[in-house]
C-alpha cells in the first residue's frame, strides 16, 4: 500500500492496497479523526479495514467493512474521534482498498 500525504488538506490518499494484510502509519501529529472515504478497489471482492490509534495494537477508532465494489464515506465534523497517540494507523485486514482519511 502506498500512502500519499497532503498536510495542507489534512488528508491521506490511500492507493490500492494488495490483497494481503497491510499495515501502515498514515499520519503523524493527529489530534482527531474526522472520517474517511474508502472503496473496495478490485470490484470483485470484499474488504475490511481498521483505523487504529497509533499502532497495530492501538485502540480501534473505526472499522470499515466493504462488499464487492462498495464504498464507505463517513465525515464526523464536530463529533470527531480523539486520537490519543498522535498517529493514525491503518490496518487492511482483507481485500484491497483505496480512498482518503480525514484528520485534524
Amino acid at each position: 500500500m502506498t500512502v500519499v500525504e497532503n498536510e495542507n488538506a489534512q488528508a491521506a490518499a490511500l492507493s490500492p492496497s494488495p490483497a494481503t494484510t497491510s499495515q501502515v502509519v498514515v499520519a503523524q501529529q493527529v489530534k482527531v479523526l474526522y472520517g474517511w472515504s474508502v472503496n473496495e478497489s478490485t470490484g470483485s471482492g470484499t474488504a475490511k479495514v481498521r483505523v487504529r490509534d497509533g499502532s497495530g495494537t492501538g485502540k480501534v477508532l473505526g472499522v470499515i467493512n466493504l462488499a464487492s465494489a462498495a464504498s464507505s464515506t463517513v465525515f464526523m465534523s464536530e463529533q470527531a474521534v480523539q486520537v490519543n497517540t498522535g498517529a493514525l494507523y491503518l490496518e487492511v485486514v482483507s481485500g484491497s482498498v483505496e480512498g482518503v482519511l480525514y484528520w485534524g
